[in-house]
């Protein structure tokens, strides 16, 4: 499902963590050939529906718990 989205929501405290994550704040290049994530596809209310870690994030959680499946 989040192959063909991409997420440029920089003051999401989860965007950059986020695999979906495009672009930086001070560089946006738009990927024209995604759908944007929009705040209503995912939010703090709909509990980060979209959200899917990186490979960073993952291994930061991981290290947290090599026990976990992530």
């Amino acid at each position: 499902m989040g192959s063909n989205l991409v997420c440029y929501q920089y003051e999401c405290p989860r965007h950059p963590r986020c695999a979906l994550a495009g672009g930086t704040c001070c560089a946006i290049e738009l990927d024209h050939r995604k759908t944007p994530v929009s705040e209503e596809m995912c939010s703090e209310e709909n509990a980060w529906s979209l959200f899917s870690p990186n490979a960073r994030e993952q291994l930061r959680l991981w290290m947290k718990n090599p026990a976990a499946q992530i």
